[in-house]
């Protein structure tokens, strides 16, 4: 709802009011709970943040920070899953590592020895080109 002020010499207002459904719920939040109580967060409209961006924002820049250093050279050498420990490299699983750029700062890891887990995003960067289908390993050759 908008107000705006009739008089040809009063200053130009605008008066914006919130959605009468924030109100709504702003009033039934005020009588649940005593007023010394009610978080100040609560009584606010709710924001939003993503109508204004596109769905497609284009593509992203990726820095990497490390590399992975792994026994396995070969294309088909290499495991598909890490459970499959036969005819691989070796005829048993190998150990690679994670090794950091140097100037990546170690806070950046602050906190990880807590975990059992981590994702790592990796990017195939000796891939020469990009196709839809693929043959899969095993089975009829049928894209």
């Amino acid at each position: 709802a908008y107000a705006r002020s009739t008089s040809a010499h009063a200053p130009k207002m605008l008066l914006v009011a919130p959605p009468l459904t924030w109100l709504a719920a702003r009033s039934a939040a005020r009588a649940a709970s005593p007023c010394c109580c009610v978080d100040p967060r609560s009584l606010r409209p709710p924001l939003d943040y993503t109508s204004q961006f596109a769905k497609d924002s284009g593509p992203i820049e990726v820095t990497p920070i490390g590399w992975i250093s792994s026994p396995y050279k070969e294309r088909f050498g290499t495991p598909r899953q890490p459970t499959v420990d036969e005819q691989v490299s070796g005829g048993k699983l190998q150990q690679g590592e994670i090794v950091l750029a140097p100037d990546v700062s170690t806070l950046a890891l602050r906190g990880l020895a807590g975990f059992d887990y981590c994702w790592v995003i990796c990017y195939m960067h000796l891939n020469t080109g990009w196709r839809p289908l693929i043959t899969p390993p095993r089975g009829p050759k049928k894209k």
